[in-house]
C-alpha cells in the first residue's frame, strides 16, 4: 500500500481517541498517536482526538509542531483539548485535571463514536503523579457502557519499570498488592487492554492478571521516515560520524549512560558527534554535563518535522540505553531511516532490533559494550552499509500500515460483538 493513497476494506469508522500525551510534548506516545491517527484519516475514517492542554511555560512545550495542523489537513478530523494541571512529581508532563473539573461523557456527546480508544489510561487516571492528580476515573468507560460502544485501553508505558527506577525493585515488590488495588479499576471496565509488545503484555499480567492482550498496534511511517531524508541534513557541511538519541531526557531513560559511552567512543573515533534530542526534567543538568565535550555533544531540545527526519537519516548510529522502553518510536524511526540501532537488551527493544543484523543489543547499563559496538560499526564502512540496509528492511516489517490494519481488524470485531 502507498502511504499517500491508502484504502481500507472496512466501512469508515468514527473513532474517538483519548491520549495521555500529544505534541508538542516530544514523547514516544505523542509521536505514535499522531502517526496512527494520520494513517486512519488517510484510510477514510473520521477521528476526534482528545488531548491534554499544555500550560503556557510548561517544560514540555516545544516549538516547531502541534501536529494538529497536519491532521486537520487530511480531513475528517477534529480535536478537543481537556484541562490539565501541573504534575507535582514530573514537571515535564502536565496531568489530566480531575473529573470534577471536566466530564469525558460531555466531550463525546456531539461526536457519537463507533469505538473509543484510550492511549495510556493509567496515565490519564493519575498513575504518572502517584494518584496525586489525574482524572481519577477510567476515561471513556461511562460513555461506552451507556451507548454500547467498545472502549479499548492501549497500554504503552512500563509503569513497573518507572517505579523500580525511582523507588527500587525491592520496594516495588513490597508495594505490589497496593498497586494492584489501585490499578484494578483501570483495566476492568475496558472491553480490551492491549499492549504493542510481548514484553509489556507479560509485565502487565503480573499486576492486572489475564485481562491483558498483546496486539502489535504500533508501527512506523516508512514514507515519512526514510533514507532519502538526508536531503534535510541539519549539518550539511559536517561529515563527522553522528550518533543520535531521541526521547525524554529523564532518569528512567538512563541518559547518563550516553555520555559515559560517548567518552569511550571519542578515544577511537575522535571526530564523532553525539546528538541528543528531546526535553525532560534532566534537560538542564544534561546540557551542563554535555558542555565539557564542547561542540561534540549537541543537545538542541525537542525538534520536529523535516529537521527531525533529517537527524534520523543523517545519523550513522542510534543509541538508547533505556531499560524501560515498551516499543520505542525512536528505534522504529531510526530503522526506517536506515540507521542501525544500538540498544539496551531490555524491554521491547529486543522485539525491534535484530541483534547483529539491524544493530546490536547490549547488556543493560553496560556503556562500554554500547561504545565498543559503536566503534566497530563506525570503523567498518561495509558493515555500516549492510546494517543500514537491514535496518530499513526491519522497519518495513514494523510498518504503520501493517499495525493500523491489525488494530482496525481488532476494533471491527469488537464492534460486531456489541
Amino acid at each position: 500500500m502507498s502511504g499517500t493513497d491508502i484504502t481500507s476494506s472496512y466501512a469508515p469508522l468514527r473513532i474517538a481517541a483519548f491520549t495521555f500525551s500529544y505534541l508538542p510534548m516530544m514523547t514516544g506516545i505523542s509521536s505514535l498517536v499522531h502517526e496512527r491517527i494520520a494513517c486512519l484519516l488517510k484510510r477514510g475514517h473520521t477521528v476526534r482526538l482528545f488531548h491534554p492542554q499544555v500550560p503556557d511555560g510548561d517544560e514540555s512545550h516545544a516549538s516547531g509542531s502541534t501536529g494538529l495542523d497536519e491532521l486537520t489537513g487530511l480531513g475528517n478530523f477534529s480535536a478537543v483539548s481537556f484541562p490539565t494541571v501541573r504534575n507535582p512529581l514530573r514537571r515535564s508532563f502536565p496531568e489530566a485535571a480531575s473529573h470534577k473539573v471536566w466530564d469525558d461523557c460531555k466531550l463525546l456527546e456531539d461526536f457519537s463514536p463507533d469505538v473509543i480508544t484510550v492511549d495510556e489510561a493509567a496515565g490519564l487516571y493519575g498513575a504518572a503523579s502517584g494518584w496525586l492528580k489525574g482524572y481519577g476515573k477510567p476515561v471513556g468507560i461511562r460513555y461506552a457502557q451507556k451507548h454500547q460502544v467498545p472502549c479499548v485501553n492501549l497500554m504503552q508505558t512500563d509503569w513497573q519499570g518507572y517505579c523500580e527506577h525511582y523507588i527500587g525493585a525491592t520496594a516495588f515488590r513490597i508495594a505490589v498488592p497496593a498497586v494492584r488495588r489501585m490499578m484494578k479499576p483501570i483495566v476492568t471496565g475496558y472491553d480490551s487492554n492491549l499492549t504493542p509488545s510481548r514484553f509489556l503484555s507479560d509485565r502487565n499480567r503480573t499486576i492486572y492478571g489475564e485481562r491483558i492482550e498483546y496486539l502489535g498496534f504500533h508501527g512506523v511511517d516508512c514514507e515519512r521516515f526514510c533514507p532519502d531524508n538526508t536531503r534535510f541534513n541539519p549539518i550539511p557541511d559536517d561529515n563527522s560520524p553522528v550518533i543520535l538519541s531521541a526521547g525524554r531526557i529523564a532518569r528512567e531513560k538512563s541518559v547518563w549512560q550516553l555520555l559515559k559511552a560517548f567518552r569511550q567512543v571519542q578515544l577511537k573515533v575522535p571526530n564523532a558527534k553525539l546528538v541528543v534530542l528531546g526535553r525532560g526534567p534532566l534537560l538542564k543538568s544534561f546540557r551542563h554535563k554535555a558542555a565539557v565535550f564542547g561542540g561534540q555533544v549537541l543537545v538542541p531540545g525537542a525538534v520536529f518535522g523535516d529537521q527531525l527526519k533529517g537527524w534520523y537519516a543523517r545519523a550513522n548510529a542510534y543509541w538508547t540505553a533505556s531499560t524501560t522502553e515498551n516499543f520505542s518510536a525512536g528505534i522504529m524511526e531510526s530503522l526506517a531511516s536506515g540507521t542501525p540501532v544500538i540498544a539496551a537488551a531490555a524491554g521491547g527493544n529486543v522485539e525491534q532490533v535484530v541483534d547483529g543484523v539491524s544493530g546490536y543489543l547490549v547488556p543493560s547499563m553496560d556503556y562500554s559494550a554500547m561504545a565498543q559496538n559503536t566503534i566497530s560499526l563506525l570503523s567498518d564502512l561495509g558493515l555500516l552499509e549492510a546494517m543500514s540496509a537491514a535496518a530499513r528492511v526491519r522497519a518495513l516489517e514494523l510498518s504503520l500500515e501493517n499495525s493500523t490494519e491489525r488494530l482496525l481488524n481488532y476494533l471491527q470485531k469488537l464492534i460486531h460483538k456489541k
